[in-house]
C-alpha cells in the first residue's frame, strides 16, 4: 500500500473532530532526534535476554528519508517479545493502525501490535512475520504468549500471507468485545474469538525474539 496515502488517511481519522479526539491517539515520529527513546510509548520486554532497544531511526520511505520506531535488540528466543505500550491510553474495543516494516531476524522477523495490555505479562498480540510468511494472534497470559486458533478454521493457529523484508504494510485490527479482525494493507485476512482479557488495557507494538522491525504512523480509537 502506498505510504503516503496511509499517511494522509490517518491524519484525516486523527482530525475528525472535537468528540472523537478524546477517543483518538496519533503518533508519528518525524520531529524526534535519531537515537532517542519514544516519549509517548514506556517500552519492555515480556520474556528472557534483557532489555529491548526501541529507539528512533531514520529509515527509507515513499517520499524519501524519515524517522521511525525501530526495536533492535536481538535476542533469539521464541518466548521473548519486546513491547512498547502507548501511554496514557487504555480501552478494550479498539482499533488500532501501524505501518509495520520487517528488517531482519534469524529466528523470526516479526512485528505488530498489542491491545488490551494489563501489564507486561498479559494483553493479546498480532504478529506478522516475514521469516516464516505467516499472521498469528497470541494471547499472552502469565508472560507466555501462546498462538490463538483462526475463527472457523479446525485447528488452525497462522495465516498464510506475503511478506518481504524492507517493506512497508499497514496492519490493523479491530477488537470488538472477543472478536478480534485483522487486516493487512487494508484487507481483512482473518477473525479470532476470543474472551479470556476483557477488561480495558494499553495500546502499543511488539515484536518477537530477535526480530529488528520498524514501524510509523501508529494510529488508536474506539472501534465502537
Amino acid at each position: 500500500m502506498r505510504r503516503g496515502a496511509i499517511l494522509g488517511a490517518l491524519a484525516l481519522l486523527a482530525a475528525c473532530g472535537a468528540a472523537a479526539a478524546q477517543n483518538s491517539r496519533s503518533v508519528t515520529f518525524d520531529f524526534l532526534k535519531p537515537g532517542t527513546a519514544p516519549g509517548a510509548f514506556d517500552c519492555g520486554v515480556t520474556g528472557p535476554g534483557g532489555p529491548s532497544r526501541w529507539v528512533v531511526t531514520q529509515a527509507m520511505a515513499e517520499g524519501g528519508l524519515r524517522r521511525v520506531l525501530a526495536q533492535t535488540s536481538q535476542v533469539a528466543d521464541a518466548s521473548r517479545v519486546p513491547h512498547c505500550l502507548l501511554k496514557a491510553y487504555r480501552g478494550a474495543d479498539v482499533d488500532v493502525v501501524v505501518l509495520i516494516r520487517p528488517v531482519s531476524g534469524e529466528r523470526a522477523q516479526a512485528g505488530g501490535i498489542v491491545w488490551r495490555a494489563q501489564d507486561a505479562r498479559s494483553y493479546y498480540a498480532v504478529m506478522v512475520d516475514a521469516k516464516t510468511g505467516q499472521m498469528a494472534v497470541y494471547r499472552v497470559e502469565k508472560g507466555l504468549p501462546a498462538p490463538l486458533p483462526i475463527a472457523g478454521e479446525d485447528r488452525k493457529f497462522a495465516h498464510r500471507v506475503k511478506i518481504e523484508r524492507d517493506r512497508w504494510y499497514q496492519l490493523r485490527v479491530r477488537a470488538t468485545e472477543g472478536r478480534f479482525e485483522i487486516f493487512l494493507d487494508g484487507a481483512k485476512r482473518f477473525e479470532v474469538e476470543d474472551a479470556a482479557i476483557r477488561a480495558p488495557g494499553a495500546v502499543g507494538l511488539a515484536t518477537l525474539a530477535d526480530s529488528v522491525v520498524q514501524f510509523d504512523a501508529f494510529n488508536v480509537t474506539r472501534s465502537r
